[in-house]
């Protein structure tokens, strides 16, 4: 099988590796009528996927339009046990929900059937089923077509990466359940945004609550598939709208997690508002442990210029060493620093000495923050929420 990861920002990712769904699509419809001149405009591999999933049909209907149907579907049966074998409870209520008794025949009338019941029609009939990757291929095509009618639910594939960083760091013989987790999310992520009027840039899908259900394991060395569909949508006024979503794992035909997940939209700029929270000042920030030494170039007017590491920092302080440094520090007048740090990158502004205290180790310094260049503020906020831990206020703030 090929896979076609979606793009990162869509499942709320910056990497690629991060990303562990592929060949999202929507439910294909089990057939649909298309003007000659659509097919016609296709170049040869869409039509080749077309054929690979569907066959041309001839209804017996007045009609100008082709019929396309999906392979090892019957279109229509003389008797219970004609296309689907012999007759069972099963094959009954098959014909009973998608197909229209007629006084000879039975006729299909549906055309959005669940995949999971697709597949059991079609092993029935012939004893295969299309590939993932074939209905893929298909879906990118009906896409590009227009009148298609097709149903909201959404498929794809989980990309498993054996040797991802996070969730395999130890040897699994199994998909971590918290694996399943981000999966399931990125699912939902992928299937709202291709499914509703809103786009990526405009609001993002709060989570509210997130429940599992796990019925088995599923294996790392089979392919996984997911199901997702809307239970549910609440649009209250303008500003308020919920989303109940739920994501069905199978793997090899047998159901091995569900997992369903209440979002609500939220504006990007209001997320985005809700995300930059400046902490107390009172409260000082020691960088974690996986930050690379974060650097400082404290420049004065008047050309003096000190290098030294960050030992902690609040909300409009910077605390630093520079053990280094020969020339008295004058603590009278502006300085400017620049703070250089392993994921926001340079982040700069303007600042005071704070006289130092008795005690201290040589070196030691503090600078009280009087402004920012653009954009610094929100990157140092920023750095403190992503890439510091809190320490105990009196640690080093006067």
């Amino acid at each position: 099988m090929q896979y076609k990861k979606p793009p990162e920002a869509i499942v709320h990712k910056h990497r690629s590796d991060d990303v562990f769904i592929c060949n999202c699509r929507a439910a294909l419809p089990v057939f649909f009528n298309v003007d000659l001149l659509q097919m016609s405009n296709l170049d040869s591999q869409d039509l080749l996927a077309i054929q690979g999933c569907y066959r041309d049909v001839d209804t017996g209907r007045e009609t100008s339009n082709n019929i396309y149907l999906l392979k090892n579907i019957p279109w229509k049966m003389q008797s219970e046990q004609d296309g689907f074998g012999e007759s069972s409870q099963k094959t009954v209520s098959w014909l009973n929900a998608y197909y229209l008794k007629t006084d000879d025949e039975y006729r299909l009338r549906e055309c959005a059937i669940p995949e999971s019941i697709q597949n059991e029609m079609m092993a029935v009939v012939s004893g295969e089923t299309l590939s993932e990757y074939a209905r893929y291929r298909a879906s990118i095509v009906l896409d590009k077509l227009t009148g298609i009618r097709s149903s909201p639910n959404f498929h794809c594939t989980v990309y498993n990466d054996t040797k991802h960083y996070y969730f395999y760091g130890k040897r699994h013989e199994h998909v971590p359940g918290i694996q399943l987790m981000e999966i399931a999310r990125q699912a939902f992520y992928a299937h709202f945004y291709k499914f509703n009027k809103h786009t990526r840039e405009s609001v993002n899908l709060s989570i509210l609550n997130f429940n599992c259900e796990f019925v088995s394991y599923l294996q790392s060395n089979y392919a996984v598939l997911i199901a997702v569909e809307t239970l549910s949508c609440v649009i209250e006024g303008a500003s308020r709208e919920k989303h109940h979503l739920r994501a069905t794992f199978t793997q090899e035909g047998h159901v091995a997690c569900i997992i369903e997940m209440v979002g609500t939209v939220v504006g990007s700029k209001l997320f985005n508002k809700l995300r930059d929270i400046k902490p107390p000042t009172s409260h000082a920030f020691s960088p974690i442990c996986n930050e690379n030494k974060v650097i400082v170039l404290l420049s004065h007017i008047g050309g003096d210029l000190v290098e030294g590491e960050i030992t902690s920092v609040s909300a409009d302080m910077l605390f630093m060493r520079a053990p280094n440094s020969s020339n008295p520090i004058e603590c009278n007048g502006d300085y400017k620093f620049h703070l250089f740090t392993q994921h926001q990158g340079a982040i700069t502004g303007n600042g005071v000495l704070v006289p130092s205290h008795a005690g201290e180790k040589r070196g030691a310094m503090a600078i009280r923050i009087t402004d920012w260049t653009k954009g610094s503020g929100a990157k140092f906020r920023e750095f403190i929420k992503m890439d510091c831990y809190l320490i105990e206020s009196d640690y080093a703030v006067a």
